[in-house]
């Protein structure tokens, strides 16, 4: 009887902190929301599913907490963009969440290695020639640039 409740008890615990542990992470303070905008410029660079999903949930996040964001941009290559084409789940979700200050950019040597073109992606993502280098040139614009 004692080890059943002790279970329980673990159980409920375990619950509790990680309920409390996600709560914790969908709030941004208010010191670290002064800080990140001091730099308003957003980029993250993504090559699966999960880290695309988790940067777009981030771009809402930001708006949400009052951190300033003037641009923010995915830039995605690898794998993922295989996933992207025009029909599927990833595209729908994308063209839904593109517009104002959220852009996402797709590497066109990924496309060509996965053979698409810019008709099997959604129209509001931007094809670029290297993902690589368009990182490089957002951090020489100053943007924060991110790579998970």
């Amino acid at each position: 009887m004692l080890k059943r409740v002790i279970v329980l008890f673990i159980g409920i615990t375990s619950l509790s902190v990680s309920s409390f542990a996600q709560e914790q992470t969908n709030t941004i303070s208010t010191k670290t929301v002064k800080t990140l905008s001091k730099t308003p410029d957003y980029a993250m660079g993504v090559s699966t599913e999960k880290h695309l999903k988790a940067a777009i949930q981030l771009f809402h996040q930001f708006e949400t907490s009052g951190v300033t964001v003037n641009n923010f941009e995915i830039v995605v290559w690898g794998k993922v963009v295989s996933e992207l084409k025009n029909g599927g789940e990833l595209a729908e979700l994308i063209s839904k969440q593109v517009k104002g200050k959220l852009k996402i950019t797709i590497c066109n040597v990924a496309l060509n290695f996965f053979d698409m073109t810019g008709s099997d992606i959604p129209d509001n993502v931007e094809i670029i020639p290297n993902a690589y280098i368009r990182m490089y040139e957002l951090n020489a614009l100053g943007y924060n640039t991110f790579i998970p």
